[in-house]
């Protein structure tokens, strides 16, 4: 793949990567990968960059796309073939919880998402929650709301990708 000069272009090729890398071993270790794959997943990885940011209402559009990107493709039934299906209907960030709390602790699982929760929380900051939830939201992710927006766009695509390869390192290590 031919990677842009550092600053210059997509910002994302680290979450992509460490997706891909948790695509291909989940793949390995129980016969199917983790994420679901469409036509629009390049059009959506595209619009994933730090400079995106250059607004408010921008830097919620990013987490919309990152969630799209992220949880809107992790694939339930490939996670359920893997420790089986719970009792219940959960959506996929509560499934992919739900699959790493047979391998680790409940509150390390929970742990492990709340980036990827807060990324996806923000995805309806700009139209349907309160300052309040917002505000909690960016508190999951882990972003200092007191530097740029630039900033705050890069630090959330590096949470993303952080979660994901903890994700994988949790996984490679309870699967052996």
């Amino acid at each position: 793949m031919n990677r842009p000069e550092e600053g210059c272009g997509r910002g994302n090729s680290q979450l992509e990567d460490t997706m891909s890398a948790l695509d291909e071993d989940f793949a390995r270790m129980f016969g199917s990968p983790i994420f679901r794959h469409h036509d629009a997943t390049s059009e959506i990885a595209s619009k994933i960059h730090r400079f995106r940011a250059v607004d408010e209402h921008n830097l919620l559009a990013l987490a919309k796309d990152i969630a799209r990107l992220t949880a809107d493709r992790l694939d339930i039934t490939a996670m359920y073939k893997a420790v089986g299906k719970p009792d219940r209907t959960l959506g996929s960030l509560k499934s992919l919880e739900w699959l790493l709390g047979h391998f680790v602790p409940g509150d390390q699982a929970r742990a492990l998402l709340t980036p990827l929760v807060g990324i996806y929380e923000l995805r309806l900051g700009d139209a349907h929650l309160p300052q309040s939830e917002i505000a909690q939201a960016f508190a999951l992710v882990g972003l200092d709301r007191t530097v740029g927006l630039i900033q705050q766009a890069k630090a959330m695509i590096d949470a993303a990708a952080a979660a994901f390869a903890a994700i994988r390192r949790t996984l490679r290590a309870a699967r052996g």
